[in-house]
């Protein structure tokens, strides 16, 4: 499903809103610190476009957690720090554009991916259509980025509409 209501294009500054379904960061005075017990390494996010394996060409921004109520745009959707913003531009380099258009031609759909994990250190479902249960001491269908089970990792379900110039989507 696309989620975005007009098609992003290169050379625009963008900001993706995104929230989860549990707490995801831990503060300490006020800032964002790894759980206690857990590696700074923990707090990492990364995100990316995507299409077919292929990087689309942009500038990414720091990602915000938020940790004030209001939901959408700048607020957390039900629990603090559940939601993040994420600025971005579409490069509008030749190369940029031309990769854009072949997509575009090839009819490709493209991807917001996100790779992070929960404040305890839990990757994504990677596959949040299947229904993520706990079953003899272990989750069941919590699908990794190569279709292992049960240990999650990058979450590509995002679609994003993306053309060289604006418009409506189709």
């Amino acid at each position: 499903m696309t989620q975005n209501l007009a098609p992003l294009v290169p050379g625009r500054d963008y900001e993706a809103w995104l929230a989860f379904n549990k707490p995801m960061r831990w503060r300490e005075n006020g800032q964002v610190v790894p759980f206690p017990g857990r590696a700074e390494s923990s707090i990492g996010l990364n995100f990316w476009l995507e299409s077919a394996g292929t990087l689309l060409e942009a500038d990414y921004g720091d990602a915000v957690w938020l940790n004030q109520p209001g939901g959408a745009p700048f607020g957390y959707m039900r629990y603090r720090d559940d939601a993040v913003r994420l600025p971005f531009t579409l490069s509008d380099s030749e190369d940029g554009q031309a990769l854009i258009q072949s997509i575009v031609d090839a009819g490709d759909p493209v991807n917001l991916t996100v790779l992070t994990s929960d404040l305890t250190g839990q990757l994504l479902d990677a596959d949040p259509s299947t229904a993520v249960d706990w079953a003899d001491g272990a989750w069941t269908n919590y699908d990794s980025t190569f279709g292992a089970v049960d240990t999650g990792g990058a979450d590509r379900s995002l679609l994003v509409d993306i053309r060289l110039s604006g418009g409506q989507p189709d």
